[in-house]
């Protein structure tokens, strides 16, 4: 008996040891393949980008985008892509695909994902020069000198500050001035400096117009990292209200675009660009830029580093009427042209009162991450009714 019962705890020993061997075999069938990065499924055949060439100037970015595929051509996702230029010096690429331009040149920027590769092709050129200092190329004839400042000084021309006493804002020396060099204003963003506020606010008041063209030279510092939202530049109030704002828009590092923009006015809310008007009003939502498609009509990047010329022409609607229209140009480029706008009320105002450099950056968001700045070399306005 004893001996039968010792056959029977080996017997069960080995059912036991087939039962296990046979689950580990049907674990095995089921685990699925990995490529050779043990990073998915099925392994990466290909990998494409967004874009198979691109063409920049010194200073402009352009963002891309790296699609692993399979053998099939199918995306494949969560695979590790790493970014490389060939010509560092002349494009640069961060770890997320922003390419940037350094120098005049070619570069090739490649994607790897698991071994396999995508390249694009980014050319650097000069930036076109813009129109010479000393003039006003779209000034309307005919128009009243209101105010031009050189920025000489802190308050000149009859401007104003608030506080009194703000170490944000400062004149600099600035070679590169294109009106009149060496002395620029400056507002400056401090590191940390929260969004929704501006550092500085310098005015002057204007009265007896209802036309009004506003010129002046800009440019942001290099290492200029946008709010997302908008940077505001220049405010030009009427009836009591700031109710046009000129802006650049652009997150971070990418490419800046110029905008006007409406608040505090029967058409407040709309926000006009070169490729049409948008916002929260309803009545102008989607009306035409009616330059856009004239030759001659751009969307002008706005190059950090680089100084840009704007030209800004307002006209204010008629009592009770949607008949005024704005329009603007940077380097002498028409950007925009929309008509139909009613900026005051019928029973307020309707001549511009007053010009705010207050340079608000942004609404929400994160603030200023490292010490960045904008300049000014010279501010032109005119009026005429």
């Amino acid at each position: 008996m004893a001996h039968l019962h010792k056959l029977y705890c080996r017997l069960a020993l080995l059912n036991d040891a087939m039962t296990l061997l046979v689950t580990l075999a049907a674990a095995a069938c089921q685990r699925p393949l990995t490529g050779p990065s043990g990073g998915g499924s099925v392994p990466v055949a290909a990998v494409t980008l967004s874009l198979a060439s691109a063409s920049l100037t010194a200073g402009q970015t352009v963002q891309l985008t790296a699609t692993p595929k399979d053998a099939n051509g199918n995306p494949l996702s969560g695979r590790v892509i790493t970014w490389t230029s060939s010509a560092a010096a002349v494009a640069a690429v961060s770890g997320s695909g922003l390419v940037t331009g350094v120098a005049v040149g070619s570069a090739t920027i490649t994607a790897t994902s698991e071994g396999q590769s995508g390249t694009a092709a980014v050319t650097v050129s000069v930036p076109p020069p813009p129109p010479p200092g000393g003039s006003w190329p779209n000034e309307p004839a005919g128009f009243t000198q209101l105010t031009d400042r050189s920025f000489a000084a802190l308050l000149e021309d009859g401007w104003q500050q608030v506080p009194a006493n703000n170490p944000y804002y400062s004149i600099q020396v600035d070679a590169s001035a294109p009106q009149s060099p060496p002395y620029v204003g400056e507002a400056l963003f401090p590191a940390g400096f929260g969004s929704g506020s501006a550092p500085i606010q310098v005015w002057k008041a204007i009265s007896g117009y209802t036309k009004l063209y506003l010129a002046f030279w800009w440019k942001e510092s290099a290492n200029w990292y946008g709010n997302g939202v908008n940077d505001k530049i220049i405010y030009v109030w009427i009836h009591g209200n700031p109710s046009v704002y000129i802006v650049d828009v652009g997150g971070g590092s990418s490419a800046l675009h110029s905008e006007v923009r409406l608040q505090n006015a029967p058409d407040g809310g709309t926000n006009f660009s070169y490729t049409g008007a948008y916002g929260s009003n309803t009545r102008l939502y989607g009306a035409p830029n009616l330059w856009q498609g004239t030759p001659g009509a751009a969307d002008v990047v706005l190059t950090r580093s680089v100084w840009h010329l704007w030209e800004i022409v307002l006209v204010c609607n008629t009592a009770g009427n949607y008949d005024g229209y704005l329009q603007w140009w940077i380097d002498g480029t028409k950007v925009g042209y929309f008509q139909g706008i009613a900026f005051a009320n019928a029973s307020a105002s309707h001549q511009w009162e007053q010009v705010d450099w207050q340079p608000v950056y942004g609404g929400n968001g994160s603030p200023v991450p490292a010490d960045q700045f904008m300049r000014i070399d010279h501010l032109h306005a005119s009026g005429g009714n």
